[in-house]
């Protein structure tokens, strides 16, 4: 890991649906093994169990 400052310069966000009765819980995945990779962040509605949003981030140094 690296205690670097770091900037994002990619951002896609995907909202797929609308939250129902909520809560919602993210989990996020790494997108490759270096450090300034993307991470892939999902949003899903535990109430229903879809995801309703889809977030791709990659920053560098």
């Amino acid at each position: 890991t690296t205690k670097q400052p770091a900037f994002v310069v990619d951002l896609d966000l995907r909202y797929l649906f609308r939250t129902g009765a909520g809560p919602v819980e993210s989990h996020a995945r790494l997108v490759g093994a270096g450090p300034w990779d993307g991470i892939e962040v999902t949003l899903t509605d535990v109430s229903t169990g879809q995801i309703t949003t889809l977030a791709y981030a990659r920053a560098v140094p």
